[in-house]
């Protein structure tokens, strides 16, 4: 859970100060063996299981890496960091693919992934090592979570109550993955009569 708390904002008149919390919470399979489902289920050739052990698969954040685990140590260290062109996705995915260890190679997106898009991806087994034909390519799937947005109910609270003039409000706003600030703050306003209020952001 990554959560981002708000300054409170007193603010002039019969007035409100509105205080939100944001908080992100991230529902994932980032990470998991080649034996999980996506939505749409691919079948895998139990063979993989002799050169891969573990696949990013299911559903993930914008902001996640795709990585691929290997069963052994095939990059020795001079290869650690070391670019290399093993996937393919559709849609495709700017990015750059990297050895991390001596046995997992990462692809890093250059953007955020699109919220709620689905992709097929492929990992080009037969440029790591030799495998017979029909294990050199490894298709696998995944997809972003789908973006949304909740307001959690108000909490009205007097900032004096010995004068009951100016109230706080605060509150929560919920997102199902990590978002530009920027696009956080323009889904929120405050009013009051014919009085808008700003809403500052922490």
């Amino acid at each position: 859970m990554n959560k981002s708390s708000l300054a409170t904002k007193i603010l002039s008149g019969k007035s409100l100060a509105i205080v939100i919390g944001v908080v992100t919470l991230i529902g994932v399979v980032y990470f998991i063996s080649n034996n999980s489902s996506n939505k749409k289920h691919l079948k895998i050739n139990p063979a993989f299981a002799s050169y891969i052990s573990a696949h990013t698969a299911g559903t993930i954040p914008r902001e996640s890496s795709i990585r691929i685990q290997l069963t052994g140590n095939f990059a020795d260290s001079s290869k650690i960091g070391s670019v290399t062109n093993v996937f393919d996705f559709s849609p495709d995915i700017k990015g750059e693919a990297k050895w991390i260890d001596a046995s997992t190679i990462e692809f890093k997106p250059d953007a955020p992934l699109p919220s709620g898009e689905n992709y097929e991806a492929t990992f080009l087994l037969k440029n790591i090592l030799e495998v017979p034909d029909d294990l050199e390519e490894f298709a696998f799937q995944f997809s972003v979570i789908k973006q949304s947005f909740e307001v959690e109910y108000p909490i009205f609270e007097a900032i004096d109550p010995s004068k009951l003039v100016y109230q706080k409000v605060s509150g929560t706003l919920l997102t199902a993955d990590t978002e530009a600030d920027q696009k956080i703050e323009e889904l929120l306003y405050a009013k009051q009569d014919d009085k808008s209020f700003v809403v500052k952001w922490e």
